[in-house]
């Protein structure tokens, strides 16, 4: 009789250390995954810094450029008058 129990019971933590393991891979492969996916979006916000500088630069360059160029073509106009 107790037998049957000790067996029944071995069986019962045997499949419960099986179902542990396994839950503790899924649960490392879901950190991993989260962990890569995260460092890609990192990367991905990087590089969209990294270009919207890179525009700005261009875009503040050239209205820089065409700022000054109407300033001074207004502040000659007012020093001609």
């Amino acid at each position: 009789m107790y037998e049957g129990f000790w067996t029944s019971a071995r069986q019962d933590a045997q499949r419960a250390t099986k179902e542990r393991d396994k839950a503790l891979a899924d649960r490392d492969h879901a950190l991993a995954e989260a962990q890569r996916l995260a460092h890609e979006a990192e990367a991905s916000r990087a590089r969209i810094d990294d270009l919207t500088r890179q525009l700005a630069a261009g875009s503040g360059a050239g209205s820089a450029t065409g700022s000054a160029a109407g300033s001074g073509a207004g502040s000659e106009t007012l020093a001609g008058s």
